[in-house]
């Protein structure tokens, strides 16, 4: 449960959650996608793939899927799909394990779920509704629609985003890629906007100010539009673009996320040097991952400090009335009746622990 009611409050302040520590490119390339097109792929034939080429899948679920698949999507195998259910044919034996290989070139399929997978891809047609990436995407597409002071629209980055990734473009002016992917295209169907980035407390404040707000959230808004001027000039093959696109992305996400002590709680304004190449030993290289181990690790457990002191505060204004709520057993009532969220049974009192160290 504190892990759920830390999550809300992260998300209320900054409309994504940092809480798994494993969101990955791929992850934030997913949602963006997906809320950049307001759809997720139809994934009945992904899923079978993914059963068919599951480590653990029997003879008879391979048969089972191989049948399916065929069922629906047939035609557009052409002529692997003629001896596809016998031992020898290409599409069970070298196809499919292909695809499978090429879609999760990210470490992000997971066996023969394809709801919590964010697969490697140019093409919005197989984007998924996997929430691994905590809301990022949907931040990345709310920051990029603030116009900026000449500007009476939303970044231009996000429709030349939206043309590279279309479902509806014609395979003939697609990437080598999705010509590939195109016989597991099973259509599209509507996805529910996420409203969590758009309603936070850190997009509101920024719509409003700008940057006076926040210097580090209009920079990264600016570097949209410069990556746009970029993209525009160069006119490099789609899948370089969405590299860089996706590379802004979680790097703006990144710096976002760090540089949140220094708005809400009022920490140093911390020099970040990042030396990636050469040996681990030079100074330059200490120097790097010094700086980085102070913004990620030491003032982001402040800041976590800061975060669970403002929930404590929100149930009594003093350590002693938190300590009496523990030992009284109503700390759980009154986390529960202050966020709405249920506790589970066998759930760890884990909160004792870090209330003690807020209060140190």
């Amino acid at each position: 449960m504190l892990r759920q009611v830390i999550t809300r409050e992260l998300i209320r302040r900054h409309g994504c959650g940092a809480m798994s520590g494993k969101i990955k490119p791929v992850h934030i390339a997913n949602g963006l996608f997906r809320e950049t097109l307001g759809a997720v792929a139809k994934t009945r034939d992904l899923r079978e793939m993914l059963i068919y080429t599951a480590n653990n899948s029997t003879e008879e679920m391979r048969e089972q899927s191989m049948h399916k698949l065929l069922e629906r999507s047939k035609d557009r195998w052409g002529r692997l799909a003629e001896d596809a259910l016998t031992n020898e044919g290409a599409l069970g034996k070298q196809v499919l394990p292909m695809l499978r290989s090429l879609l999760g070139t990210d470490g992000a399929v997971f066996g023969k779920s394809i709801d919590q997978s964010s697969l490697t891809t140019p093409t919005g047609s197989l984007v998924t509704g996997d929430p691994s990436d905590e809301h990022s995407g949907a931040f990345l597409k709310v920051l990029w629609e603030v116009p900026l002071a000449d500007q009476t629209g939303c970044s231009p980055l996000l429709t030349l985003l939206h043309e590279k990734i279309d479902p509806k473009c014609e395979l003939n002016l697609s990437d080598d890629l999705t010509v590939l992917f195109a016989p597991l295209d099973d259509g599209m169907r509507e996805y529910k906007p996420d409203r969590a980035a758009d309603q936070c407390v850190d997009i509101l404040e920024f719509r409003e100010k700008g940057n006076l707000y926040d210097p580090i959230l209009f920079e990264l808004r600016q570097a949209a539009d410069l990556l746009y001027t970029y993209e525009k000039e160069v006119r490099p093959n789609s899948i370089a673009t969405l590299e860089r696109i996706i590379c802004l992305g979680s790097l703006s996400i990144f710096f976002y996320i760090a540089s949140r002590g220094t708005v809400w709680a009022n920490l140093p304004k911390r020099p970040l040097l990042l030396q990636a190449f050469g040996k681990p030993e030079l100074p330059v290289a200490k120097a790097s991952e010094e700086s980085v181990h102070q913004l990620i690790v030491r003032d982001a457990k402040k800041y976590m400090v800061a975060v669970l002191r403002s929930q404590l505060e929100a149930l009594s204004s003093s350590p002693d009335g938190w300590i009496s709520l523990w030992e009284s057993g109503a700390i759980w009532e009154k986390l529960e009746d202050y966020t709405g969220l249920r506790r589970k049974p066998k759930e760890k009192p884990e909160i004792e622990e870090l209330t003690k160290i807020v209060i140190q």
